[in-house]
C-alpha cells in the first residue's frame, strides 16, 4: 500500500482503520460493537520481501490458535 503524499502516515492509518470498521460493521449486527484497538505499528518493506510479508500475515490465524 503506497500512501497519498497528502496524508500523514498516522492520518493515513487513521483512514484505514476508520474505513475497514465501518465496512465491518456494515456486513452483521453482531460486529456492531466492533472496535479497532488504539495505536499501530508500521514498518516498511522492500518489493523482494513482499512474498515474505504475505506468508507471514497468512499464517496468523494459525499462530493465533496457539
Amino acid at each position: 500500500m503506497s500512501k497519498p503524499g497528502s496524508l500523514s502516515v498516522s492520518g493515513n492509518v487513521k483512514e484505514v482503520k476508520r474505513g475497514s470498521s465501518l465496512w465491518l460493521k456494515t456486513r452483521s449486527a453482531e460486529l456492531g460493537g466492533f472496535a479497532r484497538q488504539n495505536g499501530y505499528g508500521m514498518f516498511p518493506i522492500g518489493f523482494s520481501q513482499v512474498q515474505a510479508l504475505r506468508g507471514y500475515i497468512a499464517a496468523q490465524e494459525e499462530h493465533h490458535r496457539r
